[in-house]
């Protein structure tokens, strides 16, 4: 009977989202899910949305440590909304690192591939350290160029600087004076730091290591010609972010560098 009730409810206030949104939390938290969830089934269908309840959904079964579940309904979830992948991304971040975990994981996202399944991915292979995996995949299938960004940030945070250059000279070139700004100023600081690095250009061989000074000299002295390009490298960055943009903390960069490269020089 009480079934009965609950049904004629949602037929009542069928098209009233928020009371329905009620009267299945409270079947929910009454442990009565596959019941709620047919009628959930039943609502998209009647509502014509299919992410309807998805993002609950996803919350339930994290609480419950259904990881596979609750991946799926996130995904949904964003498949309609994907204005909220911050919200998403910071659930779907907290998930256990175990191998089983993981494969579960990997298979859901690599199942149906889609825009949105390939970002949520880059996100697990950059946390997971399959760098070059996650570049591949956020430089492909990005929503807005923010979020590019902000994974460049990421890259440079976790000493990728290869992968950070990549980004940011594509972002360099965008059409959003802002993050063209941003990226440029990401490139010096990038050049900067290759250029206070021990740059080694050559693998370092059991031959060369047993080699004499007199051969090393043509290997460091590449090195360090290494070292002064990037340094000009970046001051050109700087240079152009400081007389473009009137960039207060390229200015103050530059003159340092300049500093820097000129006793440079003089050793």
């Amino acid at each position: 009977k009480a079934f009965s009730i609950l049904n004629d409810l949602f037929e009542e206030y069928s098209y009233d989202e928020e009371k329905l949104k009620r009267f299945l939390s409270k079947i929910i938290r009454h442990n009565k899910i596959e019941f709620a969830y047919n009628i959930i089934l039943k609502i998209r269908k009647d509502i014509n949305r299919l992410d309807f309840y998805s993002r609950e959904l996803g919350a339930y079964y994290y609480s419950k440590m259904d990881f596979s579940k609750a991946l799926k309904a996130y995904i949904l979830y964003l498949n309609n909304n994907i204005n909220d992948i911050k919200y998403v991304r910071m659930k779907l971040m907290s998930f256990p690192q175990d191998d089983e975990t993981k494969i579960q994981i990997k298979d859901i996202l690599t199942e149906k591939k889609s825009k949105v399944t390939n970002r949520i991915l880059a996100e697990y292979e950059f946390k997971w350290g399959n760098y070059e995996n996650a570049y591949n995949l956020i430089i492909n299938n990005f929503f807005n160029e923010e979020e590019v960004y902000e994974f460049g940030i990421n890259m440079m945070t976790t000493g990728k600087l290869l992968y950070a250059e990549k980004i940011f000279t594509k972002l360099s070139e965008s059409n959003n004076k802002k993050i063209a700004e941003l990226s440029i100023y990401q490139l010096a600081n990038i050049f900067e730091i290759y250029s206070t690095e021990d740059i080694i250009v050559l693998p370092i061989s059991d031959d060369i290591v047993t080699n004499t000074f007199f051969n090393l000299v043509p290997f460091m002295s590449y090195s360090n010609k290494i070292q002064k390009e990037n340094i000009v490298q970046s001051i050109m960055m700087y240079d152009s972010l400081s007389s473009h943009f009137n960039n207060s903390q390229a200015k103050f960069k530059l003159i340092n560098l300049k500093y820097k490269f000129n006793q440079n020089e003089k050793d």
